[in-house]
Order: structure tokens, then C-alpha cells, then sequence
């Protein structure tokens, strides 16, 4: 998923804006579900950036010609790393989502899909199903019963050029208004927007193979993965002073409780 870290990185940041920026009352109980889903997404938001840290210090010396082909024990390494962050984030989604719903419907449909019955929407699926094909993963080479013999590659996925260049602000404009429109028990006057996550995930996903051996690939994935970590501390950042603004040490203390 590491490949995936600045799109999700801008996705996270553009959200916690619109969010902050509604200025939303939570009933008690509602807040501390809230507290626990942001808190939630802080935590593997910072798992995402070490999981990036660690990629680029295992490719750093493949990257430089140090070493011919990135080793089995580390891509052991980085595959455990991989499949908990990948893990935690599809488990983590779900909540996360219903919580965007308190404070901002249009953004909890920007990320998730909505299917139509005459003329009202009904959620369908999460951003988690979206992000399945999210995919990086390392690829072993097996024996017949079973047994590892050592790595074949690399196989991840990532954002083509006109995923990553959506503009997020021009796509909630327009689900705003479908919501409005099509909210008023009468028939629509708007298209429903079919520029969604999960539409866009159909046809703009570019997924690819790397050998352990591929010194150039190995180099380029770096750098993509450098260059994204920028994105993620920044809405660390921003993640942190909202948390810091609208939860309390009581709402600290319920998040600690249920993840004990």
C-alpha cells in the first residue's frame, strides 16, 4: 500500500478540511466514537509512514548498486510490515466512514459508492472495497506441498496520472449537489456523479511486477515512495491539531480503554 501513501495522504488532508470546517456538535456518545476512529487513523496514518521508511531503507542500497537484488529476510520483513498495514486499514475503514457521515455526508459519499433506486441513494460498499486493489505484495515461489523456496518479486499497484490528478474539490461540489438534488423526494435534475472512488478505481489503477533484481524499477519505487512520505507527515500534522481542537482527555482516555 505504500505506493498509494501520497494519494491517500491528499484524500486524508482534503477530508479532515472539509470536516473541521463544518464545526459539528456530537451528542457524547457519538464524539467518543469519532475520538476513536480519528485516533484510529492517526495511528495508521504514522504505521503508513514507517511502513514507507521502511521500503526506502531496504531498496536505498539496491537503488545505489551496494546490492545486487533486495534479500528474502528482507522482503520477509517487509511483507509482514505490508499485509498488518493493509490489514488494519480495510478493518479500519468501515467505522471511519460512518464517522465522516456525522460531520459531512457528501464527503462520506466522495469516498465510499452509492447505487441509485429511483430517485434515492443508497450506500452500497466502503472505501475498503475500493482499496483491495491497493495492492503491495510480495510474491513467493513455492514447492508443490507448499514450502517457500524464496521470492520472485515485488507485485503492487498505484494511481495512474489521472487518478492522481482529480481535483477533489470539483468532485464534492458536484456529490453535494446530487445529494440535494436527490434528497427532495422528487425526480433528480442532476447525474449522479460517476466520478466516485470506486469509479474511478475501474479503469485508473496501474498495476505492475518488480524481480528482486530489477536494480532500475527497484530505484524508481524509491523515489516515488520518498517523495510521498512528505504527504503523509503533513496530514499527520493536520490530523493532530484537529484531534487536538475537538477531542478531549476523557475522549483520550475511552479510545485507550477499548483498545486495550
Amino acid at each position: 500500500m505504500i505506493t498509494w501513501a501520497g494519494f491517500l495522504g491528499e484524500l486524508f488532508q482534503f477530508s479532515i478540511e472539509k470536516i473541521a470546517a463544518k464545526q459539528v456538535s456530537l451528542a457524547p456518545d457519538k464524539k467518543k466514537n469519532a475520538s476513536w476512529a480519528f485516533f484510529q487513523l492517526h495511528r495508521w496514518l504514522a504505521e503508513l509512514e514507517d511502513g514507507c521508511e521502511l521500503f526506502v531503507r531496504i531498496a536505498r542500497p539496491v537503488a545505489q548498486g551496494a546490492k545486487t537484488r533486495l534479500y528474502d529476510y528482507r522482503l520477509r520483513e517487509l511483507a509482514a510490515n505490508m499485509d498488518a498495514i493493509s490489514g488494519e486499514f480495510l478493518s479500519m475503514m468501515r467505522r471511519l466512514q460512518l464517522v465522516f457521515r456525522m460531520y459531512d455526508p457528501a464527503l462520506a459519499v466522495l469516498i465510499g459508492h452509492y447505487t441509485s433506486s429511483e430517485s434515492l441513494f443508497h450506500s452500497a460498499i466502503s472505501l475498503s472495497n475500493v482499496f483491495v486493489r491497493a495492492k503491495f505484495s510480495v510474491e513467493w515461489v513455492k514447492t508443490p506441498d507448499g514450502r517457500v523456496l524464496t521470492s520472485s518479486g515485488l507485485l503492487y499497484s498505484q494511481p495512474s496520472r489521472k487518478l492522481t490528478e482529480v481535483n477533489w474539490e470539483d468532485l464534492y461540489s458536484k456529490v453535494s449537489t446530487a445529494i440535494v438534488d436527490h434528497g427532495v423526494g422528487s425526480r433528480p435534475h442532476t447525474e449522479w456523479p460517476t466520478d466516485c472512488l470506486s469509479h474511478l478505481f475501474r479503469s485508473r489503477v496501474v498495476t505492475r511486477f518488480v524481480s528482486p533484481t530489477d536494480t532500475e524499477r527497484i530505484r524508481l519505487i524509491m523515489i516515488l515512495t520518498e517523495a510521498q512520505v512528505g504527504t503523509v507527515r503533513s496530514t499527520l500534522d493536520q490530523l493532530r491539531v484537529f484531534i487536538a481542537r475537538n477531542f478531549t482527555t476523557d475522549d483520550l482516555l475511552y479510545v485507550s480503554r477499548t483498545q486495550r
